[in-house]
């Protein structure tokens, strides 16, 4: 009898923990400080000036699923590099997208969405005859534009690929350093230098793919020490999300206008 007491209290503590976890995670995500960059598709500012994209929408999604309070005003839009770092540095902030990596597991709680990115660097299409034999081991001579502490950067230095890299601080004047052809190529996301053509007013078949570096997922990046609770309850919300094909509606209602 005494047996069957201390297993009810044990029950009853972990239940009481769970219960109390979760309501501490449901105030840490009300009072995150949510970031984001201009990285069409996944998260932008539209013509009217506001903030849209396929992770802004399952972000809001994923809020109103929990019951949490959030709206596009609420999110700060910043360059990527300093999104990366107030991220990485405090646990006050989380932001997206962010391409998956085994370094940036590392670094971050990452919380994907069900479908894959393609990275690749890019070229000018008169240039492509030109430089279609080149390789990872012989792009010494090539200047590649990256946007500072993209994936696209990120994937040229751990694959020691030696081509001289110039930083930007947007997709934007990327692109436009390469239409000038102030450099060879670009390292960047498929899907969005699409889009950053577009927006810019740029022939999007103009610029193709010369060497495939990555594909990988983007996700919701949240500092390291971020409490497994709150990454618990992100990660079911997104689930049942997905489950339902939330995620995938969301995904064609941009992609589709491509």
């Amino acid at each position: 009898m005494i047996y069957r007491s201390f297993i009810f209290i044990l029950i009853l503590f972990s239940s009481l923990v769970t219960a109390n976890d979760e309501i501490e995670a449901r105030q840490t995500l009300a009072n995150y400080q949510w970031l984001t960059e201009d990285y069409p598709p996944y998260n932008y500012i539209n013509e009217n000036g506001q903030l849209v994209g396929i992770f802004t929408d399952v972000l809001l999604l994923v809020y109103k699923e929990l019951n949490i309070k959030l709206t596009v005003d609420d999110i700060h839009i910043m360059p990527w590099a300093r999104l990366y770092r107030n991220v990485e540095t405090n646990q006050a902030f989380a932001g997206f997208s962010m391409v998956s990596t085994i370094e940036r597991e590392k670094d971050f709680r990452l919380i994907s969405l069900p479908f894959l990115t393609k990275i690749s660097i890019m070229v000018l299409k008169e240039r492509r005859e030109e430089l279609k034999n080149s390789s990872s081991e012989n792009f010494d001579n090539l200047t590649i534009a990256v946007v500072r502490q993209d994936i696209g950067k990120h994937l040229l230095d751990i694959r020691n690929i030696k081509a001289k890299q110039v930083e930007t601080t947007s997709a934007l004047s990327m692109l436009q350093m390469l239409m000038h052809k102030r450099v060879d190529a670009i390292a960047y996301e498929e899907d969005v230098t699409t889009y950053q053509m577009n927006k810019g007013g740029i022939d999007t078949k103009s610029i193709v793919p010369l060497y495939f570096l990555n594909e990988s997922y983007s996700t919701f990046a949240f500092n390291k020490n971020t409490p497994e609770a709150v990454v618990q309850l992100f990660s079911e919300a997104l689930e049942r999300l997905h489950e339902r094909g939330a995620i995938t509606k969301i995904r064609e209602k941009y992609l589709d206008n491509q």
